[in-house]
């Protein structure tokens, strides 16, 4: 096995064997440079992505991740809230979310790097992809998620399709 398979293969046994938290919290461990403590975090959240564990030991929740603060009182303008499993649950529900190229061309509309895997799954790639969305620029996201919701159908909508395919 060459190095970089070995070092990957490391890195998918530490993901496996350990929780985002357990990670996070090394991440904080006195002493340790900033670029490990960097290192750590992006794999806390890799982690967090393949076990859907947001609770750490003390049963706090525990958001990894830039905080995003609005004034007091404030609402946001999106039609997304700002939440990632909200987003992701659109992005499913839209005509984007169909398959993972349709999501993937989503991507690339909005200039957004996203890399899929052989099998992986819609709804980690549309996770993925709601990451993504919620990291852009304020006016550049309203964009994204009016599109999501405009390519959204309804659940009436939903029922006449389905009848409308059943007849042919």
């Amino acid at each position: 096995m060459s190095k970089p398979h070995a070092i990957l293969s490391d890195l998918h046994r530490l993901l496996s064997t350990y929780q985002s938290d357990d990670i996070l919290a090394a991440s904080r461990y006195p002493g340790l440079p900033s670029s490990l403590k960097d290192a750590l975090v992006s794999l806390a959240r890799e982690a967090r992505l393949a076990d859907e564990r947001y609770v750490d030991h003390e049963g706090i929740r525990q958001e990894i991740g830039p905080i995003r603060r609005r004034p007091a009182g404030s609402r946001s303008t999106t039609p997304i809230e700002g939440s990632v499993p909200a987003t992701a649950e659109l992005i499913l529900r839209s005509e984007y979310g169909a398959s993972n190229a349709s999501m993937l061309d989503f991507a690339r509309k909005y200039g957004l790097k996203l890399d899929t895997r052989s099998k992986e799954s819609r709804e980690r790639v549309a996770k993925r992809l709601a990451s993504l969305i919620q990291d852009l620029p304020e006016m550049k996201r309203n964009q994204a998620s009016t599109s999501l919701v405009e390519r959204t159908d309804s659940q009436t909508e939903g029922w006449i399709n389905v009848i409308r395919r059943s007849k042919r």
